[in-house]
């Protein structure tokens, strides 16, 4: 992540340095006020989220679970709603990975998380050497995003989905 960023921050000087001449440098700017907003906005979300503690554990050889108890101060998930996690407890902290979430009958939301490789494996390596293959992880998020369509609403619906998006559907 912060590797990306230090590359769009490179690209947007670069912008400017060969555009400026042309007086176009009010695009450049443009184009940083954009990128800029997008960032705030995205730790605003995560602010508002907070850092938590969640419930990590592997439920098969292919899928681990983060639940999390009941904790929305500003907006719920939705079907098809997804989040970005950080997690906290590795050195993978910068990292943040979207997971399909919902939210069970006692109100906490849960992540459904593909075993893959990068931080999912690493995870799922560290969860089989814990006791019940559970552990604790503080965690932040940035979400929920996603979109609901109301499927009564057409004649007929097509749904397409992979991985662990069928909660979605």
């Amino acid at each position: 992540l912060y590797f990306h960023i230090i590359l769009a921050l490179l690209f947007l000087v670069g912008a400017w340095i060969h555009v400026v001449y042309y007086e176009y440098g009010g695009w450049a700017y443009a184009s940083a006020a954009v990128w800029c907003f997008d960032r705030f906005a995205r730790i605003v979300r995560i602010a508002k989220f907070g850092i938590k503690t969640a419930e990590v554990s592997v439920i098969s050889d292919e899928m681990i679970v983060v639940t999390m108890p009941h904790g929305f101060r500003i907006q719920k998930p939705k079907p098809g709603s997804f989040g970005y996690i950080n997690f906290l407890s590795s050195w993978f902290w910068f990292q943040s990975h979207p997971f399909t979430v919902l939210e069970d009958d006692n109100g906490k939301q849960k992540y459904l998380i593909k075993i893959k490789k990068g931080i999912t494996k690493k995870l799922y390596e560290k969860l089989v050497k814990e006791e019940n293959q559970t552990c604790q992880m503080k965690i932040a998020v940035e979400g929920f995003y996603g979109e609901y369509k109301q499927a009564f609403a057409y004649d007929e619906v097509v749904m397409v989905t992979g991985g662990n998006g069928v909660p979605g559907v």
